[in-house]
């Protein structure tokens, strides 16, 4: 369903232009509170939160980096499942960093994903946390995910590699 992996790093100077830059975004003519954003590459979903090409300093998967800054507990995504229509080899890869360095050693996020039966799993989000998943296998089994609870502040930078 998901694999994790730890100690994943992504350059300081990234994550500061990542938070100084993120917007809430409009979708259906309405700013969306629950989150700030970003893209680089190509653009995935937000229309009015580009920064561009995916800046040299940042090396990785996918040629698509969604950025999410939870700033507040009540910062969320809801369930969903990641739309396959333009991904090109269906893999995401997830990751998760404190935006402040003194949670970096607390749980940052519940990560949940649940199957179509009802049946969930969760995650502890820490601090330089990976989570993959394979989006054709959760579009198969009806599989939704969604991060309920933002614990402390946190920038997810979301990799994919689109068509």
């Amino acid at each position: 369903m998901f694999f994790v992996e730890e100690e994943q790093v992504y350059p300081d100077e990234f994550l500061k232009l990542c938070d100084k830059m993120a917007i809430y975004p409009c979708q259906r003519g309405k700013k969306i509170k629950a989150r700030r954003v970003l893209e680089f590459g190509k653009k995935y979903y937000w229309k009015d939160a580009y920064g561009g090409n995916i800046p040299e300093i940042v090396e990785g998967y996918g040629n698509s980096v969604l950025v999410n800054v939870y700033d507040v507990k009540s910062s969320y995504i809801g369930w969903h499942t990641d739309s396959i229509k333009n991904i090109e080899n269906n893999l995401v890869a997830s990751y998760s960093f404190a935006k402040n360095d003194s949670d970096k050693n607390e749980i940052l996020a519940v990560m949940e994903f649940k199957r179509k039966n009802g049946e969930k799993f969760s995650i502890n989000l820490r601090h330089g946390m990976k989570v993959t998943w394979n989006l054709q296998q959760h579009a198969d089994e009806e599989i939704q995910h969604r991060v309920s609870k933002t614990l402390v502040p946190r920038i997810n930078i979301t990799r994919r590699e689109l068509k």
